[in-house]
């Protein structure tokens, strides 16, 4: 899970590389605030394959105590954090790249929906 904002300049540098992750690796889950076009001009532009869930307010990103952009953690399958907090994206991607994949077909077992989500904060 990786706290994103398009305001921030670190998040918009790591944009692009979002869009270079495997499609067999683990699953990306973006969470975000702000305009949902924006976010899908910058999915488009940058062939992201990951969810993308916005919250009107900081209620996930209080849940899990991120405090800034871009931060994150890997999350187990119920949602909870499998990891130390992720700051920045190279760390961030690091996590990406060396968590083991779900081993589905699509890359995308133990989904996580906005609605778990919601739930949780």
């Amino acid at each position: 899970m990786i706290f994103f904002s398009p305001q921030c300049g670190s998040s918009l540098q790591m944009a692009p590389r979002l869009g270079q992750l495997s499609e067999d690796g683990p699953r990306v889950l973006l969470v975000s605030r702000g305009d949902p076009e924006e976010h899908r001009r910058l999915a488009a532009e940058h062939r992201w394959r990951c969810d993308v869930v916005l919250e009107p307010g900081w209620e996930v990103h209080n849940a899990y105590r991120a405090d800034g952009t871009p931060t994150g953690y890997l999350l187990d399958a119920e949602g909870c954090t499998a990891s130390k907090l992720a700051i920045g994206a190279d760390e961030l991607l690091q996590f990406a790249r060396a968590a083991p994949s779900s081993g589905s077909s699509n890359g995308h077992g133990n989904d996580l929906a906005a609605e778990s989500l919601q739930q949780m904060a």
